[in-house]
């Protein structure tokens, strides 16, 4: 729990505004060449997007068709898009997505690419190579009925079985990169644990699992409008000064004592009071406040909507209405979090400011009665079911091992939080209607002490209100994955882990994913949140908001609301700079 007073998150979202960043002190003196950005990221054994470890810093070292916009001067809270091997796409009807490629890009000039020029035909090769069934990045082409690549017009087609609103956005997903069909032909003809052959802005230069290095890529294409060639930064760095095992976020001792004795640049917190110590340790340093990653937030499911005393929604709703989410924001996450309904608000119109989409979460009145604090209706419909301190309602909750020290992994800290606290609150709410029992979970056998975290840990099969840390299927930024992927039957197993099954959202989700138009497409997304909202078929927390300090000799390194560490948009480490007196 947090000891101390929980921060205004309106006061704090709007002091470290991404809007302040593009005028931060000094910034009218860049951009500059060279330097080396000592970073707070993670560990990677493997740097193929082929592996089950598949890293989403991998555009630092292989180029993508399109990727996602970041920078001091974009709009943290959108979903751009940018061209990167792709100078311009079109869609000549809604079942064609045609890319148009620079040129200029090339391989680098070693073995076995030895610096030929890039093709449409590569292109192709590596994206069908992407679609292999074993590997997580196929299910962003599922909808791709073919491919096609014209060497002469540099062109590449995509055509898709059905319209698919959704499909640029997954295409940029940091783990589609562009892999030299060499390799893919051969892959053991490089360590890809050591060695990179890309296009990318930086070379891999050293990687031991724990540590890694990248160089400046000197044949890259890009340059900025000016003309001014990138990358900016000479090095990037999770290695230097941070000891042999280099230096993990997940760590918080550590990540927190590098900063105060300025071995990193930049780095995400967990906490307001992080920030906090991290501005006391350098007060010039730059904050930066973002809205909640859509769907991030710690939920619960129900062991079964279809039999069971969850398959009647006034039970699910009695036990959303017994919960305190402002008082939840406060013990999880200091005040800075917002109640969570598991869509994506930034693709919802605002209908409130001169903006076109939200830039911030709906708050608890815009969700509705089932997620306010009403304990006096949550017992009178728990009654109404049937359930009574005579007849009580048994609720076994899915608990973190009682042997997992608490400093062991940031998402098994906050379950062994939202555990307790929402446990209270019931508690206090329902009193002896509801009988109250933890199930801890326990090691999987197949988990490796080397990875040991939150998801090497079974569920206890005797507990029917379950946690999961978020409810996001894989890291696309659209909100086809919170809908579709996530709520659709079809999708019960894979993506639909809550096992909703209701003909009005399996429509209203196959709607929302054909339909191009944004407005229409906003308005059948607020349809599926009222139903949703009228159902309950999951129990929603709270959502923390996103929270990054970086030193104020660094430009051009923000947070978005869909990335709370950088790793989440690598990309614009190739217009990163920093300042040197």
């Amino acid at each position: 729990m947090q000891a101390f007073p929980p921060v205004d998150p309106l006061d704090w979202r709007e002091r470290y505004h991404w809007r302040r960043l593009a005028a931060a002190p000094l910034s009218e003196h860049g951009p500059q060449r060279g330097g080396v950005l000592r970073l707070a990221a993670p560990m990677v054994p493997e740097w193929s997007p082929y592996s089950a470890f598949a890293p989403s810093l991998l555009p630092l070292l292989y180029s993508q068709l399109t990727t996602l916009a970041a920078g001091d001067g974009v709009d943290a809270s959108t979903h751009e898009v940018e061209g990167d091997l792709a100078e311009s796409w079109e869609m000549p009807d809604p079942l064609t997505i045609s890319f148009t490629l620079r040129n200029g890009p090339v391989w680098p000039d070693r073995a076995p690419v030895a610096g030929r020029a890039i093709t449409a035909e590569d292109v192709r090769t590596a994206v069908e190579s992407l679609r292999r069934p074993d590997l997580h990045q196929s299910r962003d082409y599922a909808v791709v009925d073919r491919i096609e690549a014209d060497d002469e017009s540099r062109s590449v087609s995509f055509h898709l079985q059905e319209p698919a609103a959704y499909f640029l956005l997954k295409a940029s997903s940091p783990r589609n990169v562009i892999v030299p069909p060499e390799l893919i032909a051969e892959p053991s003809s490089i360590d890809w644990m050591r060695v990179s052959r890309g296009s990318g802005p930086f070379i891999l230069s050293l990687s031991n699992l724990w540590q890694w290095t990248m160089r400046r890529n000197p044949d890259y294409f890009k340059a900025s409008e000016a003309g001014a060639a990138y990358p900016y930064i000479d090095q990037i760095t999770n290695a230097d000064g941070v000891g042999d095992e280099g230096l993990s976020s997940i760590d918080r001792t550590g990540v927190n004592a590098a900063w105060r004795i300025g071995a990193i640049d930049q780095y995400a917190l967990q906490t307001p009071r992080e920030l906090e110590e991290a501005l006391t340790a350098h007060p010039g340093a730059i904050a930066q406040v973002t809205p909640p990653t859509p769907g991030a937030g710690p939920s619960f499911r129900y062991g079964s909507l279809e039999q069971g005393p969850f398959a009647d929604p006034r039970v699910r709703r009695a036990l959303s209405m017994s919960l305190d989410r402002v008082a939840l924001a406060g013990a999880l996450y200091g005040g800075l979090a917002s109640p969570d309904c598991g869509l994506d608000w930034t693709f919802v119109a605002d209908g409130e400011s001169d903006r076109e989409f939200r830039e911030w979460p709906w708050t608890i009145e815009e969700l509705g009665a089932t997620y306010r604090h009403d304990p006096v209706a949550a017992a009178g419909l728990l009654d109404a079911a049937g359930y009574s301190a005579e007849q009580p309602l048994e609720i076994r909750i899915d608990a973190p091992p009682d042997d997992v020290v608490a400093d062991m992994d940031y998402e098994m800290r906050v379950h062994r939080w939202a555990t307790e606290t929402v446990r209270a609150q019931l508690s206090t709410s329902l009193g002896d209607t509801v009988r109250l029992r933890l199930e801890p979970r326990s090691l999987r056998d197949d988990a490796l002490p080397t990875f040991l975290h939150f998801h090497s840990f079974e569920v206890n099969p005797r507990a029917n209100l379950i946690y999961a840390p978020s409810v996001r299927v894989g890291r696309s930024v659209d909100v086809d994955d919170l809908a579709y992927a996530a709520m659709h039957s079809r999708r019960i197993g894979r993506g639909n882990w809550a096992g909703i099954n209701d003909p009005e959202i399996d429509r209203l989700c196959l709607d929302q994913r054909r339909e191009f138009d944004s407005i229409r497409r906003s308005q059948t997304l607020e349809q599926i949140r009222a139903r949703e909202a009228e159902q309950a078929w999951r129990l929603f927390l709270v959502n923390p908001y996103g929270m990054s300090v970086r030193r104020e000799y660094v430009y051009n390194l923000s947070s978005t609301y869909f990335a709370k560490e950088m790793e989440g948009v690598p990309k614009q480490l190739e217009s990163t700079w920093l300042f040197e007196a």
